[in-house]
């Protein structure tokens, strides 16, 4: 169906194909994918998956990356006990929870100059509050992906005049 194909950073995606691949991954009983816009109008994905337990999000990333290209690997996940049904008993996707992509690691502040630029930098890049952003945070991990990195580069480059590369967003 038609209502279940999206387009996003060019590439006309399959929800479903998604879902039948997280489904494989052990343990999980249901999988939904949606397209959801953040604030800066950018399109991404989030999987939501039932299982007896949370599964840890980098492990699921790894897995659909070994068998999805990169554009189909969602941005977040979210483990729910159950999918919230309509009264007809089918899905209610309305009824899911917004992703809320926070870092996985204890806050720490900006302390510096150059960490509170690049902290509104991230900030504007990923349409958060720079507040929610710590220093050690993961830029994917809060939402973002590789075009948002090549944006948040030249953001950097013309802001700071630092020269980075996306090669260094991905490994640090």
């Amino acid at each position: 169906r038609n209502d279940f194909q999206v387009k996003i950073r060019g590439y006309r995606i399959e929800l479903g194909e998604i879902e039948n691949v997280l489904l494989s991954y052990e343990g999980i009983r249901q999988a939904v994918i949606l397209a959801k816009e953040n604030s800066s109008g950018l399109k991404y994905l989030v999987g939501y998956y039932v299982s007896d337990r949370a599964i840890n999000a980098e492990d699921l990333s790894l897995y659909l990356s070994g068998l999805l290209p990169e554009y189909m690997v969602p941005s977040g996940y979210i483990h729910l006990e159950e999918f919230p049904l309509t009264i007809n008993g089918k899905l209610d996707r309305r009824a899911l929870p917004e992703p809320n992509f926070v870092g996985d690691r204890e806050y720490v502040g900006a302390s510096n100059d150059l960490e509170k630029s690049l902290v509104a930098i991230y900030g504007d890049v990923l349409g958060l509050d720079n507040e929610s952003i710590s220093i050690h945070d993961d830029f994917f991990r809060l939402g973002g992906n590789s075009i948002m990195a090549i944006k948040l580069i030249s953001k950097i480059h013309h802001s700071l005049g630092i020269k980075a590369s996306v090669a260094m967003v991905f490994s640090h």
